[in-house]
C-alpha cells in the first residue's frame, strides 16, 4: 500500500522499489525489570600521617535501582562508583562521585547517575590502661588463678574522642573452655567480647596468660 510513497522518497536515486518480500518483522523485546543493587565505592584514599577514617565511608544513596531487559539486569549484582584518588586527607570527606557505567548496556537505566560520599576523618593517637584478668566458664568446684592478674590494653582512638575512652569501652575475657577443649595447653588467649566504636584498634599485652588450677 505504500510502494508509491516509498518510491517518492527514492526519486533521483535511479532506484525503484518493486516489491516487499516480508511485510512483518518480529522483534523479541523481552521483559523490562527493575532491580535494587548496592553501590560500592571505588576510591583510593591517602591520609596525612596520623589521620584516618573514624568509621566506614557513607554513600548516599547506598543502593540504586537498575532497569532494563531481564537478561541484562539479572547479571548486575552491584554498581561501582567511578575511580577517584584523594591525596593528603586531613579533614572530613564530602563530595559527589559519578556512577561507573562502563560495561553497562545502553538499554540499562539507572535511578541515579551519581552518589554523595561522606567520611569522618580524625587524627589518631594511642593510649593505654590496665584491666584485671577475667576468666569465664570456670567450673564451680575449682579455682583458676591467672598469671599475671592484670593485662595492658594499648588502643588507638580519634583525638576528638580520646578523653571519652575508659575501661568501660572494652570488655576482654579469657575463656576456660579453651583449656577444656585441649587439656595439654598451659595458657589462655584473650577474647574481645565488646569494643566501643570509639576505639579503632586494640593490642593486648601479654597476648596470653598462664594459669594455675586449684581444686
Amino acid at each position: 500500500n505504500m510502494l508509491s510513497e516509498i518510491n517518492a522518497q527514492l526519486s533521483g536515486s535511479n532506484n525503484e522499489l518493486t516489491a516487499i518480500l516480508k511485510d512483518t518483522i518480529f522483534v523479541d523485546l523481552g521483559n523490562r525489570i527493575f532491580k535494587k543493587v548496592p553501590v560500592r565505592s571505588n576510591l583510593e584514599l591517602n591520609f596525612n600521617l596520623g589521620f584516618g577514617l573514624t568509621e566506614e565511608l557513607l554513600l548516599n544513596p547506598d543502593s540504586i535501582v537498575v532497569s532494563g531487559p531481564e537478561r541484562q539486569v539479572d547479571s548486575i549484582h552491584e554498581i561501582q562508583t567511578s575511580y577517584e584518588l584523594l591525596e593528603n586527607i586531613n579533614q572530613p570527606i564530602a563530595f559527589e562521585v559519578t556512577i561507573n557505567k562502563e560495561g553497562l548496556s545502553d538499554l540499562v537505566s539507572l535511578s541515579h547517575e551519581s552518589v554523595l560520599v561522606d567520611g569522618n576523618v580524625d587524627k589518631f593517637t594511642e593510649g593505654t590502661f590496665k584491666i584485671p584478668v577475667t576468666i569465664i566458664n570456670q567450673p564451680e568446684d575449682i579455682s583458676v588463678i591467672p598469671f599475671p592478674k592484670e593485662i595492658e590494653v594499648v588502643y588507638k582512638a580519634g583525638l576528638s574522642n580520646f578523653n571519652k575512652i575508659t575501661t568501660e569501652n572494652i570488655n576482654i575475657v579469657f575463656d576456660f573452655d579453651q583449656y577444656r577443649k585441649d587439656t595439654l595447653t598451659n595458657y589462655l588467649t584473650p577474647v574481645v567480647k565488646y569494643q566501643s566504636e570509639l576505639i579503632t584498634s586494640v593490642k593486648i599485652n601479654p597476648g596470653e596468660i598462664a594459669f594455675l588450677i586449684e581444686q
